[in-house]
């Protein structure tokens, strides 16, 4: 049925926890902290309910209502499908009576239908007219080829089209291999081609068009059109136009009208949206697609889509089910006590309908889990609930606990795990519009051979279900300093929740040690700090010497180079820095003071250029040294983006690898494209790892785990699947890959896998390594970590103990456990730096730390000038190497 979706395998209402769950784990992770005084302030932000996310929200739509399925619209069309209620109008409006419409219709309603047929239909009767029939417009050029190859098909799958109507493709520049005829998955995209024999249909995206009016090699695509030639007008996602942009596109299809000097009232012009529709919308649209269009939209052009009412969905489907898993079942209601969907799937299923026959295949059985499910007072109940609408989750589950019908109380926990159960059934199972019964033995017979012929059964969802997650982007936060008997609360300062006479400051973390402190600027009398953020963040990315750390202090965790003249105490209402002995604010006298270390981050650096000196502040970190290792507590939506699309590409209960990211800007969706793309390649490599990690059984080597890794891998996989997996953007570039991509195999010779297999090594030891204390590591989120061999150090240290003492007089009374809390705390540090041997690095060590020696070995990654990078010790000061001086690591 072309107007619907098949959706593969998902479970919706698992995956809004994962994603939510994911993120909150992120940001757990990457801000953990070692500062008392912050201990808890990011779990209770985390645990406070539309600060960070807001839902998930539930929806599950019932179907749509059927057309009256008597009026033949088009003969030499002939659908293939009954239509939908709201189709059958869009078919009268645009084909019959040649009136301007907007489809308003939900995701899946089949509104590209809606207009493709009426447009084939006309293309049809004017097939012996040359020129431009249609324009369809759409706002990027994936959904132009998605399209496009939709319309290749239902041309080529119709005797009647098939080599009568013509569609061409013009998004972008000259392609390799463009298509200069059309079969069943192309259309036409050779430029000449469409030039010479322009298509009856045309698919491009607005800038595409503008250039197409006024190129010169571009006259003869509009030179067979006549002023009557263009029929048809479409707008594809037409709420994506607008601002500037919809004032651009009204303006182009201004100048298209006056080019082909097309008369007024002449152009059926179809908007179509699936979020601009709803009962109130419709004047609004209405002046809308005028302005656009600068056509005429008569009060009725707003097509919406029209739905089963509850009562005629469920008429046939008396309740024969009451029961439901009981309280002692919570534990096999818990989508993490399984490692699949299928097997999710499957035990939820025996769960809720113990005497369900499921039949053993991968299809027909959620066909009969459909029928059970239609029969459940819960499930009816369930829809009651929506009422067609979206519901809060939480709100939803305090609603669906109170329709259990049971006398004894259940906790919330289970509640939520029974409805979220629920869900995802109702995710899963199909509809059986279009199997008979399922009881009859010689139709499932004959339906498996069909399958076992290379023809897959397909069928439709049962409802369509929506789940709905509202992540914030973790831009401009503060911490609203305690008074007394009070917690640091971590609020976003644009809330407008600051009280006026209270002080509230961005946090700033060490991504090392942990540290976190206040990020803020002296004003000019040196003893108060201002809490402007604009003022306090430029200070702080511009380097300024006026940028002031704060760090709250505990005699316990002060650390020994920490001078005890810059400690102050910080007033929690004004910002004033008092001397340290003061008990209340000598500015305003509020007593509730903090005491605070203010730390010297600004160094004396000296211009190359014109010589002269000038303090600047740096982000080493006070407690740890580490360089540049401060960051501000925070996550832009790129970031967080980068973490939900890992979890949904890694996640076992999403089988529909598939995404779709809108922006607002050409380069900015080029950039979260890419580094999307690498956070989640790097996630993909994690798991990975974690899983031949744990494939050992045992305590493994580093080095064991290194060979073993490409060993699994290729085993497991096809080689240009292990490439297409693990292989990084940055040696996308190489002429093997590209010929892999095309060819489908590498060319003789290749040496691209024994490349990647060398990188991989280079990056597991990374993964360990320097990158080890850097976002979802292994290491930080629990999944590995390293030790070294008790038995190979206790060896080595006894006979280092004994040399020591022989040859060092003033260690002569030194003990073993004093030496190997030394050396074990030296390993550590040489560990988490990145000094960890590897045959990749030898180049590398004999340079002294030279990180552009990187730029010379294709397979390893390249580094920026100021990024982390392996750290070895070395004897004397070098390039890039940790310097060990007399008596001290500097």
């Amino acid at each position: 049925m072309p107007a619907q979706r098949y959706v593969s395998a998902m479970n919706p209402s698992v995956l809004a926890q994962q994603l939510q769950q994911a993120v909150s784990d992120y940001l757990r992770l990457s801000f953990e902290t070692t500062t008392p005084f912050f201990d808890g302030m990011l779990e209770r932000f985390l645990n406070t309910p539309g600060l960070l996310a807001k839902g998930p929200y539930l929806s599950i739509k019932l179907p749509f209502d059927k057309g009256s399925g008597k009026a033949g619209f088009f003969p030499d069309v002939p659908l293939a499908f009954s239509p939908h209620k709201h189709q059958e109008m869009a078919f009268q409006r645009i084909g019959v009576d040649f009136k301007s419409t907007l489809v308003a219709t939900g995701t899946g309603s089949g509104k590209t239908e809606c207009f493709q047929i009426p447009i084939l239909n006309y293309c049809y009767q004017h097939r012996h007219e040359p020129g431009i029939k249609a324009i369809l417009i759409y706002p990027m050029n994936a959904l132009a080829a998605d399209q496009a190859e939709r319309l290749a098909k239902a041309i080529y799958d119709n005797p009647a089209l098939k080599g009568k109507v013509t569609a061409g493709i013009y998004v972008g520049d000259k392609e390799k291999n463009a298509a200069t005829f059309m079969d069943r998955l192309h259309i036409i995209s050779d430029k000449e081609t469409l030039r010479n024999n322009p298509p009856d249909i045309l698919l491009t995206n607005y800038k595409m068009l503008d250039f197409l009016l006024i190129r010169a090699k571009d006259y003869l695509l509009w030179a067979k059109n006549t002023e009557a030639t263009l029929k048809y007008l479409v707008v594809d996602e037409l709420h994506t136009f607008d601002g500037a942009q919809g004032t651009d596109l009204a303006c182009l299809i201004r100048r298209l009208k006056s080019r082909l000097d097309t008369p007024k009232q002449h152009l059926v012009c179809v908007g179509t949206s699936a979020t601009l529709g709803g009962n109130d919308a419709g004047q609004s649209l209405i002046r809308y697609a005028t302005a656009v269009f600068d056509e005429y939209f008569d009060a009725y052009s707003v097509i919406n889509e029209y739905r089963q009412s509850l009562g005629d969905y469920l008429a046939s489907s008396p309740v024969e089910h009451i029961r439901f898993p009981p309280l002692e079942s919570q534990a096999a209601l818990k989508a993490d006590y399984y490692s699949d969907l299928d097997s999710y799937a499957l035990a939820q299923a025996r769960l809720w309908f113990d005497s369900l026959k499921l039949i053993e295949h991968p299809t027909l059985w959620r066909v009969e889990l459909a029928r059970s499910l239609k029969r459940h007072f819960l499930f009816q109940n369930l829809l009651r609930l929506l009422n067609g609408q979206v519901s809060d989750w939480q709100d939803l589950v305090q609603r669906f606990k109170k329709g259990l019908g049971v006398q004894v109380e259940m906790p919330d926990e289970f509640v939520e795990h029974l409805l979220t159960s629920l869900v995802a059934l109702v995710s899963i199972a199909r509809d059986d519009v279009f199997l008979p019964a399922l009881d009859d033995k010689p139709v499932v017979e004959k339906l498996l051979a069909t399958e076992q012929q290379g023809n897959t059964v397909k069928l439709l969802p049962l409802l369509d279900v929506r789940m709905q997650l509202w992540i914030r982007e973790l831009s401009r936060l503060v911490v609203l300093l305690p008074f007394k008997d009070e917690a640091p609360l971590l609020l976003f300062s644009d809330d407008g929740k600051v009280p006026q006479d209270r002080v509230a400051l961005p946090a700033i973390h060490c991504r090392d040690c942990g540290a976190m402190g206040f990020l803020t600027q002296k004003a000019e009398d040196q003893q108060r700090i201002t809490t402007d953020l604009t003022v306090i963040y430029q200070a702080f990315f511009e380097q300024s010497a006026k940028s002031c750390l704060l760090f709250p202090m505990q005699d316990i965790d002060r650390p020994r180079n920490f001078a005890e003249s810059l400690d102050r105490q910080l007033c929690a209402g004004c910002g004033y820095l008092n001397r340290r002995t003061q008990t209340s604010c000598q500015e305003c006298g509020n007593e509730n003071l903090l005491w605070a270390h203010q730390s010297v981050n600004s160094i004396l650096e000296k211009n190359a250029h014109t010589g002269e000196s000038k303090n600047k502040s740096h982000k080493d970190c006070p407690f740890c040294q580490s360089k540049g290792s401060l960051l501000i507590i925070g996550a832009r939506s790129t970031n967080l983006s980068s973490i939900m699309v890992g979890q949904l590409n890694a996640s076992p209960f999403n089988g529909d690898k598939q995404l779709i990211a809108f922006s607002d800007a050409v380069q900015d969706t080029a950039h979260r494209a890419g580094y999307i793309a690498a956070r989640t390649r790097s996630f993909g490599f994690r798991v990975a790892l974690k899983r031949v990690i744990d494939l050992s059984g045992q305590e493994v080597s580093l080095t064991q785990v290194i060979a073993h890794f490409n060993a699994y891998w290729l085993e497991k996989l096809t080689e240009a699947t292990f490439i297409g997996t693990f292989l990084p953007s940055d040696l996308e570039w190489l002429r093997d890959f590209n010929a892999l991509k095309k060819e489908g195999k590498l060319p003789d010779g290749s040496n691209l896998l024994t490349l990647l297999q060398k990188r991989l090594e280079f990056e597991i030891v990374s993964e360990m390594g320097f990158k080890c204390r850097i976002g979802r590591t292994l290491e930080r989120s629990g999944a590995a970590s390293c030790y070294f061999n008790q038995e190979v150090m206790t060896s080595a240290l006894t006979g280092l103990l004994t040399a020591v003492q022989e040859n060092i007089g003033s260690l002569k009374g030194l003990h073993f456990e004093v030496l190997q809390r030394f050396v074990l705390g030296l390993l550590a540090h040489l560990r988490i730096g990145g000094g960890i041997y590897s045959p990749e690095l030898e180049g590398y060590i004999k340079d002294n730390g030279n990180a552009g020696i990187f730029i010379r070995q294709v397979h390893l990654p390249n580094f920026a000038p100021n990024a982390r990078v392996p750290m070895f010790l070395a004897s004397k000061k070098t390039k890039g190497f940790e310097t060990l001086s007399t008596g001290q690591t500097s």
